[in-house]
């Protein structure tokens, strides 16, 4: 639940369409159990042992990289695996531990963005970062920042911004135009994707908006 739950949401749906396709079929039956992942519902910690705790095989999930990387000590410690379809922070890389993803990690496709907005000619950009969910965002926006310099362009404006922090999209809007950038990097959810580029399209019909993963 939560202003970022888009991400769980769809994780939910296709991971309960996935259970009833294979208790469709003849052998094996499945069983689907949910977990609230919010703050409000307990730390990531008392998430990860209500589910071992359960006897559950695995869990489909997290689907933030700042879950994850609170999750993982604890999943290793109960010896839980998790598999995200989503959380792809290069700080999840590259460990001997229990969590899985069957997504590329960010940097690549920060770097991908960079290149694709230097081969257009946009060689100024503003960057909108939510950092709640700070160690995918961070370096997500640093790897864009150095790829995209690395070619001559050069970043004007980075805004942070926290989503559950009542963010006024009209004032962020105008500070990521501000230098009238050619092009604005959204690194956050499709939730606020959708309500900046309303902003930003409002205020500059021409300028491009690219978008992270994370809202794509």
């Amino acid at each position: 639940s939560g202003r970022v739950s888009d991400l769980a949401i769809d994780g939910r749906n296709g991971t309960q369409l996935a259970i009833e396709t294979l208790n469709a079929q003849s052998g094996p039956r499945y069983e689907l159990h949910l977990h609230e992942d919010t703050a409000e519902a307990g730390t990531p910690a008392a998430v990860v042992g209500a589910m071992a705790d359960e006897g559950d095989a695995f869990a489909i999930g997290p689907m933030t990289s700042v879950l994850a990387k609170a999750m993982v000590p604890e999943a290793d410690k109960r010896q839980l695996v998790l598999i995200s379809p989503t959380a792809n922070s290069d700080e999840l890389s590259g460990m001997d531990d229990w969590f899985f993803r069957v997504i590329p990690p960010a940097g690549p496709g920060a770097m991908q963005i960079a290149d694709a907005a230097v081969g257009r000619g946009l060689l100024t950009a503003s960057v909108m970062a939510e950092w709640r969910n700070r160690s995918y965002s961070e370096r997500f926006a640093e790897t864009f920042g150095g790829r995209f310099r690395s070619q001559g362009g050069t970043v004007t404006n980075v805004v942070h911004y926290e989503s559950d922090g009542h963010p006024d999209y009209a004032k962020i809007a105008g500070e990521l135009l501000a230098s009238h950038p050619r092009v604005v990097l959204l690194v956050c959810g499709a939730v606020d994707a959708s309500l900046v580029a309303q902003q930003l399209r409002r205020l500059d019909p021409d300028v491009q908006i690219a978008m992270a993963s994370w809202a794509a």
